[in-house]
């Protein structure tokens, strides 16, 4: 039988880490955004206002599945209610609860009687970054429409290459898509030499993360105030990443030079 506690105090939360991690699906693709360490840092950047209300259910004494959750208080329409937000936002690419694998469902029942039936000091439920269809969406189904207010993820852009190379997907690109690139190669030539740059150890990522910040503020994101480096609270999440996540070897900074120049990441 499933028991839920709640964690609120960052002493016992900072307990949590082994068992938690050692739930995440090493294999899916979320499983670095639902890391003990990148819910903290999280927390640690954007979590002010706020509490930590996380959900942790076990199973003979052992946690099975952990919903991170932040607990505030605000006003609407002159009126105080108390939210429970998943802890994501813009900069969490993926966004889902915890579990054992198999048991997602199980879990996602077990959090949604206990937040419905026990945990009745809160009015909204706000699930930003939620990918439609994932264990958390369905979780959001459970409450009642007037107490839950969802935010579907936006899918970031990538290639998949389905087992092939980069020559045989460049191929299959339309003939204008193709000159574009030409065209775009081109340029880089007249403007000088480019290369790429990858850092991979800890402390050189964590020295370029001013030029990361510096680039996104000259971008259109630094026109409109969304770039990594707008605001302190998105620097302390990135330089956090790089010191929580830098040393297990899964961080990575990739840089476009020209000329010698950093201008791209």
């Amino acid at each position: 039988m499933l028991h839920v506690r709640r964690v609120e105090r960052r002493e016992e939360l900072d307990c949590l880490g082994p068992d938690w991690n050692a739930l995440v699906d090493a294999g899916s693709p979320q499983a670095l955004f639902s890391r003990f360490e990148w819910l903290r840092v999280w927390f640690e950047a954007f979590g002010s206002g706020g509490t930590p209300h996380v959900l942790v259910a076990s199973q003979d004494g052992r946690p099975a599945g952990v919903l991170p959750l932040r607990a505030m208080s605000e006003r609407f329409a002159g009126l105080p209610i108390r939210r429970l937000d998943f802890m994501a936002n813009g900069h969490s690419p993926r966004a889902d609860l915890v579990a054992r694998p198999g048991t997602e469902d199980e879990i996602a029942g077990t959090f949604a009687h206990y937040l419905q039936e026990m945990d009745l000091d809160w009015d909204l439920a706000v699930m930003p970054e939620v990918e439609s269809g994932s264990t958390l969406d369905r979780l959001h189904d459970r409450f009642p429409a007037e107490a839950r207010l969802r935010q579907l993820q936006r899918r970031a852009p990538y290639i998949r290459l389905d087992g092939g190379d980069w020559e045989g997907f460049r191929k299959s690109l339309s003939r204008n898509f193709q000159r574009v690139l030409r065209n775009n190669r081109n340029r880089f030539a007249r403007a000088g030499a480019s290369e790429i740059e990858l850092l991979e150890e800890p402390e050189s990522i964590a020295a370029a993360l001013d030029d990361m910040f510096a680039i996104g503020e000259r971008s259109w994101q630094g026109e409109e105030g969304s770039a990594v480096g707008s605001n302190d609270a998105n620097r302390r999440f990135y330089t956090g990443l790089v010191h929580e996540l830098g040393p297990l070897g899964v961080v990575r900074l990739w840089f476009l030079k020209l000329g010698g120049r950093r201008i791209a990441f």
